[in-house]
């Protein structure tokens, strides 16, 4: 997995087997959206930098 960097370098991302495992979960159960974002609003937007991801898996 890359991430690019504020000096727009790409990095290495390392996770688990049980992360990719949850992260293909997530997937699925999101749907098909038109958005490049893993994490997205309920309204199918960009998520905030500062938003909490968990104020959203509360509702």
């Amino acid at each position: 997995m890359l991430k690019t960097t504020k000096g727009y370098s790409d990095r290495y991302v390392p996770f688990q087997d049980r992360i990719k495992d949850q992260l293909e979960k997530y997937l699925k159960l999101r749907g098909v959206v038109n958005c490049n974002y893993l994490f997205i609003t309920l309204e199918n937007e960009q998520l905030a930098k500062r938003q909490r991801i968990t104020k959203y898996g509360k509702q």
